[in-house]
């Protein structure tokens, strides 16, 4: 995905790239924010944007729109085709939305009631049924729910909160940040610096404004960070950063 809407396949591992069905002009005014594909039908993919969250069940061939509004993030419940939603409305009020029956009907999750509003979201695969939402209040509140998007209860405020990720082999520790990584041992009730965006030891050095994180679906120890200096690499069981 782009910036300017236009979203692109490659078949050969990047070299060359060509348009899917969802191909958008820059005058339009669309983005992408994320992109999903359903872990159990890899011709599934919802694409989050802020002209609908569309859907294709042809890998990218034809799209259509299956839940109206700005969106800023999307995941899939580990291990299945449900699927959350967090829709982004900067006037009204941001909330989470969940569908299990492939993105047909919706169900609203959350009752946040606040203006300005940009949610994102995580999961984790140590425990499919957790869901973890940041609000963006001003002071970074976390709510979780260990009943599928149900009962989100509020946890503690984030340290810092350009990213949301939780361990997927220890549904406990869970990670934030933006210039510095925090991590969380304990559910996200108390957060510890990690790194620091500059030299300043004992943290470790690492580039600040984290833009997401990953874990290595064949080796969950892997995480990796990505930031506007590259992707670090950190290895959980050790706390080793490359």
């Amino acid at each position: 995905g782009t910036d300017d809407g236009n979203l692109q396949y490659s078949t050969d591992g990047g070299a060359t790239w060509a348009p899917t069905g969802l191909n958008w002009t820059l005058s339009q005014g669309r983005a992408i924010s994320k992109l999903e594909m359903d872990p159990l039908n890899p011709q599934v993919i919802y694409a989050a944007t802020t002209a609908g969250l569309y859907r294709t069940t042809n890998g990218g061939t034809s799209w259509i729109v299956v839940h109206a509004g700005d969106h800023s993030d999307i995941e899939f419940e580990p291990g299945t085709s449900n699927v959350y939603v967090a829709q982004y409305d900067y006037w009204g009020s941001s909330e989470v939305y969940r569908s299990i029956d492939g993105g047909t009907t919706w169900n609203v999750l959350s009752n946040f009631g606040l203006q300005y509003n940009h949610l994102i979201l995580a999961v984790t695969p140590d425990n499919p049924a957790k869901l973890a939402v940041r609000v963006s209040d001003g002071n970074h509140p976390l709510y979780i729910s260990t009943n599928y998007g149900s009962n989100l209860t509020y946890v503690s405020d984030l340290p810092e909160d350009a990213v949301l990720f939780i361990s997927p082999t220890n549904e406990n520790v869970i990670y934030t940040g933006y210039m510095n990584i925090y991590a969380s041992p304990d559910n996200g009730i108390t957060w510890n610096m990690l790194t620091y965006w500059y030299y300043n030891p004992p943290y470790e050095e690492v580039h600040a404004d984290q833009r997401n994180v990953v874990y290595n679906p064949l080796n969950p120890d892997k995480i990796y960070f990505c930031n506007d200096g590259g992707v670090y690499h950190f290895t959980e069981s050790t706390y080793n950063w490359a």
